[in-house]
């Protein structure tokens, strides 16, 4: 492709990383929302596995706040250097990407046991492509 045209696939590439990284930040307001209206109501669940629950969750939501950030991050930094066309922006940081979404994927079914169903296979899915995309199709086309 000549130097400075961007190939289709790439900008769709960018588009979804943009929406990707948009939905987890409402995701992540949404939880912190959640959790924050729980706690300052005080409300005691009457089933002690929910209440166990979401005490734990209440424990690991500075966890779960910077993994989301970091994961945001990622896709949106290299999503514009998706379409600005930028290697380091573009490929390495979508590459980190790649890799930081099979960690989570297998954190989230191997250690965390979440159920193997539509979102963890997306978000098995995903990172995967994007990592062989921006490795093998689109590598000679991030290189600015």
């Amino acid at each position: 492709m000549a130097v400075g045209q961007r190939p289709g696939g790439l900008t769709v590439l960018a588009v979804i990383n943009f929406v990707c990284g948009g939905c987890g930040a409402l995701g992540l307001l949404a939880m912190i929302a959640g959790v924050a209206m729980l706690k300052s109501s005080g409300y005691q669940f009457s089933d002690p596995k929910a209440q166990a629950a979401m005490q734990q969750i209440a424990h690991w939501l500075p966890l779960l706040l910077g993994v989301s950030i970091v994961s945001m991050l990622l896709l949106v930094i290299s999503g514009f250097g998706f379409l600005k066309q930028r290697r380091v922006q573009g490929r390495y940081l979508g590459s980190a990407y790649g890799i930081f979404g099979l960690v989570m994927a297998y954190v989230n079914v191997a250690i965390i046991h979440q159920p193997f169903g539509i979102a963890a296979f997306i978000g098995l899915i995903y990172p995967l492509l994007v990592l062989i995309l921006v490795n093998t199709t689109f590598r000679n086309d991030l290189t600015a």
